[in-house]
């Protein structure tokens, strides 16, 4: 059986189902394959039953695994993305956020291009609006006003099937509170984001975009991803 990491109590069945998930993720098994016994699982991951039982179920319910009483539990699917999406809490491993952060510099850049070329003068107050008041912004409200700039430049690109993406990887990003704020990356962040919504009101689509990958870049690094 491949490595399982055992798991502190406090992360609970979160944690467990994500360890299950890296061995789907990481092609140790296939569809139909059966899992270990809920024993063995429990002896690997150090939990107890309640807690693997927990895990399971929420797997269950998303479809990835299927649970046969008298049989074991077997692997439904091998696509877990759905599983990130969706209303089971779990902590995101770095391997997701790098794959995260390369879908948004794919589409976020070019956004911030679209929204630049495609801004009206509505939108700019809207903008302004926001720019104020993330500007007085302090602490977690920081991060869900930056999250509400990200919505109005994926809304201001009039885009339908982009601004439909984009909201899904906020509806992440917000789930998981992927944000990295310190009280000196806080500064940082505030600045690069006024920066940005005062290139997109420019008209500028390159220096938008110049500004976007840019703050992505900060973002990614204030990670530690790597």
């Amino acid at each position: 059986m491949p490595q399982i990491n055992s798991v502190k109590r406090l992360t609970l069945s979160r944690s467990v189902a994500e360890e299950i998930l890296k061995l789907i993720n990481n092609v140790y098994y296939k569809v139909g394959d059966k899992l270990p016994s809920e024993r063995e699982l429990m002896e690997k991951l150090q939990v107890g039953r309640s807690c693997l039982r927990e895990a399971m179920q929420g797997l269950a319910m998303l479809n990835i695994v299927s649970i046969q009483p008298g049989r074991g539990t077997f692997i439904k699917k091998t696509d877990i993305s759905n599983f990130y999406a969706s209303g089971f809490e779990v902590k995101l491993s770095k391997e997701v956020l790098k794959e995260l952060f390369e879908v948004r510099f794919i589409l976020e850049v070019e956004a911030a291009g679209l929204a630049a070329k495609r801004i009206t003068t509505a939108d700019i107050q809207d903008f302004k609006r926001l720019l104020s008041k993330l500007e007085k912004s302090e602490g977690d409200l920081i991060r869900q006003v930056s999250l509400e700039i990200h919505y109005m430049m994926a809304r201001i690109t009039k885009n339908r099937i982009l601004i439909k993406t984009l909201n899904s990887l906020y509806e992440i990003l917000d789930k998981y509170q992927i944000a990295v704020y310190s009280n000196n990356l806080s500064e940082i962040e505030v600045a690069i984001h006024r920066k940005l919504i005062n290139d997109v009101i420019s008209g500028d689509p390159e220096k938008a975009k110049a500004t976007m990958r840019e703050h992505l870049e900060f973002s990614y690094n204030a990670m530690k991803i790597e």
